[in-house]
């Protein structure tokens, strides 16, 4: 069972005939430090009911680092963090605004509120504490999907390239990895051509299926820095997409069906995605 998306008269995504999630791969809460973005939310949350200078400080501080973590945490599932680590803050919200991770509205709302949020040394009021708390409060709704629901690999069809592609993008990696199938057929459907659904044993402990090879195309990775933006922003904007928007065209066969979700570690199926690919 997969669902396709055909970008059709989308400007940004002019290259792109059709692409599908093979799967999805829930990032960790904690994937770095002891203390994770919730955490740090609900302990600002404690912190105001004080109601004292002491505890609209400490609820201020801690409604900053909920931010600031959310953020890296972002960074970190779309193989941005290790590249970025050093932009300050500002720069990590642009580049996320730019895959439409970070909402456009929650952008403005945090470049006004921002010198609150620092608030350099002075006790900050109440209404700002109560705001920088609701502003962390719509970044976690707004970004969730985003954490649960990005895709591990996508298979897409290029325009002006027949080939069967598949892009990996792993958490906390500097690179988007490609690949190739070979051994499938290009299907023609009624809203554009897509590669069928024949590699459902691709990332189990199995074989992949039979006249079916997957290349590692490494001459076609793509490093991620600032000065090639242009070559990895089209790529990650596609994974956003299908994070943002799981709807699409879902082809079933012409029988009932049971959706069986099943969860493996992330160490294994990079091992079996390893194992079944020969590099080129």
């Amino acid at each position: 069972m997969t669902r396709y998306h055909f970008p059709i008269n989308e400007k940004e995504f002019e290259k792109v005939v059709s692409f599908s999630p093979l799967d999805t791969i829930i990032c960790q809460r904690k994937p770095f430090g002891d203390v994770t973005a919730e955490e740090y939310f609900e302990f600002a949350k404690s912190d105001l009911k004080s109601g004292d200078k002491s505890g609209l400080v400490n609820a201020l501080s801690n409604a900053k680092r909920c931010f600031h973590y959310q953020i890296d945490r972002l960074l970190y599932r779309y193989a941005l963090r290790k590249a970025f680590s050093k932009l300050d803050f500002p720069q990590k919200l642009e580049i996320l605004s730019e895959l439409h991770i970070i909402p456009g509205t929650l952008l403005r709302v945090f470049n006004r509120e921002r010198n609150a949020m620092e608030h350099n040394y002075t006790s900050p009021s109440r209404e700002i504490v109560e705001g920088s708390i609701d502003l962390c409060d719509l970044l976690l709704l707004a970004t969730e999907r985003f954490i649960q629901n990005t895709p591990g690999r996508l298979r897409v069809k290029f325009r002006n390239d027949d080939r069967d592609i598949i892009i990996l993008l792993e958490l906390g990696a500097d690179k988007i990895q490609f690949f190739e199938v070979l051994g499938t057929e290009l299907e023609d459907g009624p809203n554009g051509k897509y590669y069928g659904d024949i590699i459902s044993k691709f990332g189990a402990d199995n074989e992949s299926e039979e006249g079916i090879t997957i290349n590692r195309i490494a001459n076609n990775d793509i490093k991620i820095t600032l000065s090639n933006k242009d070559e990895w922003i089209p790529i990650l904007r596609i994974f956003s997409v299908a994070a943002r928007d799981p709807s699409g065209f879902l082809t079933l066969p012409n029988e009932p069906m049971a959706a069986i979700q099943h969860f493996l570690p992330w160490k294994k199926l990079k091992k079996t995605i390893d194992r079944m690919s020969t590099e080129k």
